[in-house]
């Protein structure tokens, strides 16, 4: 359960009650990874609108592959190396037993919130399948369900190489 403390000012100067750390189970069900480590970090804002607000301002009309991966690792930059992690794919490793990948995840314990009360869990690109994809969960700090699960499936990936589907670039 999330237990709050004192009250936090947010950016409209509203007192908001402020969040404690929370757990998070992470899993990882994707399959065809070309290399299982998916490397993440928790940002403290949206890299979804970072990306948009940073392809507006490019000369190109159509950005490739290599600019899109460029531009969702931006907010990488500014990482220190203990704020990177990573979680290991299974599903992606042929030959894994239904064991482990019925244990595999990783439990994380998140301790701010960031300034919008969220944060956001944002992996690396990586290839799977022959395309570009990477992932981003936004967490809801205030959020009252007790060990939160995450998982990165194909379901939620978000296709960098068809980047006009999520946001609403054309690739080259």
């Amino acid at each position: 359960m999330v237990q709050y403390a004192n009250t936090c000012t947010t950016d409209e100067g509203q007192q908001t009650p402020c969040v404690l750390p929370r757990i998070m189970y992470i899993r990882a069900t994707m399959q065809g990874l070309e290399y299982p480590l998916l490397p993440f970090a928790l940002l403290k804002s949206d890299p979804l609108v970072e990306m948009k607000q940073y392809l507006r301002t490019r000369p190109m009309v159509t950005p490739g592959v290599g600019e899109m991966r460029g531009a969702w690792n931006r907010p990488f930059a500014g990482i220190r190396l203990d704020q990177l992690h990573f979680i290991f794919a299974w599903n992606s490793v042929p030959g894994t037993s239904a064991r482990v990948l019925h244990a595999a995840g990783l439990t994380f314990a998140i301790a701010t919130c960031g300034p919008f009360h969220r944060r956001w869990l944002t992996t690396r690109p990586v290839w799977c399948n022959g395309e570009l994809v990477t992932w981003c969960q936004a967490i809801d700090m205030h959020d009252i369900e007790p060990n939160p699960v995450i998982t990165l499936s194909e379901a939620n990936m978000i296709r960098l190489s068809a980047a006009e589907n999520a946001l609403g670039y054309k690739v080259a």
